[in-house]
């Protein structure tokens, strides 16, 4: 009986176990590549307007002439407000970039910071660091739109909340880089909502000295799976349901199980002791009122 209980016992907590590990994987992902992106170039006659929108590489940083550079990345996140019922769903958001060529190998803070205007991807091209001449559709250092001659209202370099949404520390390798935290989340969830414009996002790197650029791939680098990437984490409100289970009802349960369990076996622990102690007293009465009825016998038979 014993080992009967505990069998069922744990084949309980297993299945919950189970049950618990498929819940944790229905939280779904959502993946957007950058719809544009540019760089935009400081130039030491701060009247030309210079841009590298063409290019395969968004360029992060100050080049070996005290230049600087910032990179502007935009993703449409317009269609996830028809596929979700409430922003809340948006758990998590991760900006990636990848780096494509080692300019000089320093580690450099980089951040990420939302755009407060609107800014155009035109047609301008360059290779490396160097930027080209902006074109009608481009923004520039100092102007958002070239064309029109719209400047950035928070001055030459973009205009931009100047808390970042997210900060890392990158080095050089060719690697992967991930930008995630909870002002990436606010900025997504705003958009998706729309009770903040999304005008995507730009990119600062090390600007204290000279040689600290970066250069990552841009939407017109040849491997695709290199371009800026945003990857959203969503979960739907029955699975949130789930979530709820997974992270407070499972353990209860669980916890419950384990204590049943214990007092089960406690139970027949103390049960079989009772039934040791008590046992050879049982044996002596028994074989006293066997010899008594002997003995009785015997008397009579006298």
């Amino acid at each position: 009986m014993m080992m009967m209980l505990i069998i069922i016992f744990t084949g309980l907590c297993l299945s919950l176990f189970l049950c618990d590990d498929s819940i944790a994987a229905r939280v779904n992902s959502v993946e957007y590549r950058s719809d544009k992106d540019t760089t935009i170039c400081q130039s030491e006659d701060m009247s030309t307007s210079m841009s590298n929108a063409r290019g395969d590489g968004l360029y992060i940083g100050t080049i070996s002439l005290g230049l600087n550079r910032r990179s502007l990345v935009y993703f449409d996140v317009s269609d996830l407000r028809n596929d979700i019922s409430s922003t809340n769903e948006i758990e998590s958001a991760s900006f990636i970039l990848y780096e494509r060529r080692i300019n000089w190998p320093k580690d450099s803070e980089i951040t990420v910071h939302r755009i407060l205007e609107p800014w155009n991807e035109g047609m301008s091209s360059a290779v490396g660091g160097k930027c080209a001449d902006s074109t009608a559709d481009d923004a520039s250092w100092t102007l958002r739109r070239v064309g029109d001659n719209s400047t950035w209202s928070g001055g030459p370099g973009g205009s931009f909340d100047p808390i970042p949404s997210a900060t890392i520390q990158v080095a050089s390798g060719g690697e992967e880089y991930l930008w995630t935290g909870d002002g990436l989340l606010r900025d997504v969830r705003e958009w998706v909502n729309r009770t903040a414009p999304n005008y995507g996002w730009i990119v600062i790197g090390d600007e204290s000295s000279e040689q600290t650029a970066k250069s990552f791939g841009s939407r017109e680098f040849a491997d695709e799976t290199k371009w800026p990437h945003l990857i959203l984490e969503l979960t739907s409100p029955a699975n949130k349901g789930s979530r709820v289970v997974h992270d407070v009802v499972v353990p209860i349960v669980v916890t419950i199980l384990v204590l049943v369990g214990l007092a089960i076996m406690l139970h027949m622990y103390l049960r079989y002791k009772r039934h040791s102690a008590t046992a050879p007293i049982r044996s002596v009465y028994n074989q006293g009122t066997i010899l008594e009825s002997f003995d009785h016998d015997d008397d009579e038979n006298m």
